[in-house]
């Protein structure tokens, strides 16, 4: 019997983890050709996520694509004036490509169902023991879906 070592556990500083290359990429085929895609950075995400709310939710999948848009060497090659072109592209075309950067960004179908399921849990919970506010249900929503929901639906009430 071989005993077998295992290696030391690299524990990374900041300056590393800062400077690592982390974004990923994936390649969709469509248009006749190859749509290459990179994985959004979290400050990208971030804005991305603001920016939906009202008018803008419409056409959030073709800023998603363009956001990620990459040449051959992982170059960001998409543009926003490109928008209205986009937005005239076929849409299984565009939904096949925004699922690719969906899944890049870990926000795949499983991902965003236990979170839906997470929700309904929750809420049904609260129903049944008769604590469902306004303000618990907007907290739940904010920690399950990670972003910040305003409390703006006075008229709404």
């Amino acid at each position: 019997m071989e005993i077998v070592k295992a290696e030391p556990k690299k524990y990374l500083s900041n300056d590393e983890m800062l400077d690592a290359k982390d974004i990923e990429f994936a390649e969709v085929e469509a248009f006749g050709g190859i749509v290459r895609v990179g994985s959004i950075e979290a400050g990208q995400m971030i804005e991305f996520v603001e920016a939906n709310k009202g008018p803008a939710k419409r056409n959030a999948g073709m800023r998603l694509i363009i956001q990620s848009l990459v040449d051959a060497d992982g170059n960001r090659i998409g543009d926003m004036k490109d928008l209205d072109r986009w937005k005239r592209r076929s849409q299984k075309t565009c939904n096949k490509i925004v699922k690719a950067v969906l899944d890049l960004n870990g926000l795949n179908e499983t991902t965003i169902k236990k979170k839906r399921d997470n929700i309904v849990a929750a809420v049904m919970a609260a129903v049944k023991a008769d604590t469902l506010t306004r303000a618990s249900l907007l907290a739940l929503l904010n920690t399950e879906l990670e972003i910040e929901i305003d409390d703006d639906l006075e008229g709404n009430a």
